[in-house]
């Protein structure tokens, strides 16, 4: 006797098997489909992903990557912080809080001609080698509150 899966199968006739066998085949082809559709799905995706790693851009570090995002921001003093020249060094008075920190006249002239300026015009006025201590003043000022980066510095104007 022949171990068939038919032969388990209650099938009378020759047609009933072969309704059976196209039944069968059916559902094949239906789960064929199915997986050349997620194959489509998934290679589609992965096109997507390849093109936008391929459309970004490529930063070598961290420093690149802020400045590519920041680039159309601005760096504003809050209008409470006042930079203040002295003879050999400057501050910057915070009257809310009543404090002041010290900076150099260097720094005090950079935050004066460079107010109203898109962070990548100011760095365009210094040497490459000087921006990372540009930005590292801007984020120190940020940190403590004194400034802060905006795309609209129209919208803050200064105190009379």
């Amino acid at each position: 006797m022949k171990n068939n899966v038919f032969d388990k199968l209650d099938i009378k006739n020759s047609l009933e098997l072969k309704i059976y066998q196209r039944h069968c085949l059916y559902i094949i082809i239906q789960l064929l489909r199915n997986i050349l559709q997620m194959y489509r799905i998934f290679v589609l995706r992965n096109a997507i992903c390849i093109k936008e790693k391929l459309l970004q851009p490529h930063f070598t570090n961290q420093f690149q990557k802020f400045i590519f995002l920041m680039k159309n921001n601005y760096f504003m003093l809050f209008a409470c912080c006042i930079p203040v020249k002295g003879i050999h060094r400057s501050i910057i008075c915070d009257t809310q809080r009543s404090k002041y920190i010290f900076i150099d006249n260097d720094v005090y002239d950079i935050l004066i001609k460079t107010k109203k300026k898109s962070l990548s015009t100011i760095l365009n006025f210094f040497p490459q080698d000087s921006h990372l201590s540009i930005v590292s003043f801007f984020d120190f000022l940020v940190t403590n509150e004194l400034g802060f980066y905006t795309e609209s510095p129209s919208n803050f104007p200064p105190i009379n």
